[in-house]
């Protein structure tokens, strides 16, 4: 179960990555309520279901917490007419 569920995060963590990993670092709370949400639901159904997306879900927000740290982060903000991702200090 734990293996699984590091190979669940560690699957999400690099398409978040390819995304863009500053943006999801702007957001950790919505992130990882949305996260945990979402790996329940997908493995519902078992305990060890569960306890792999409970296990996934923590080693997502460490590591979004350590991006965080090492990357930044971005937000987005207005500015007139536009929208933009502006980086966060």
């Amino acid at each position: 179960m734990i293996i699984t569920g590091l190979l669940t995060a560690v699957g999400i963590y690099i398409v978040m990555y390819r995304i863009g990993i500053k943006k999801f670092c702007g957001y950790l709370a919505a992130t990882d309520a949305t996260l945990m949400l979402v790996l329940f639901v997908v493995f519902f159904g078992t305990f060890s279901g569960m306890i792999t997306g409970l296990i996934a879900g923590i080693f997502l927000s460490a590591m979004l917490t350590g991006s965080k740290r090492i990357f930044g982060s971005q937000k987005i903000v207005r500015s007139g007419k536009f929208i933009a991702w502006r980086d966060q200090v």
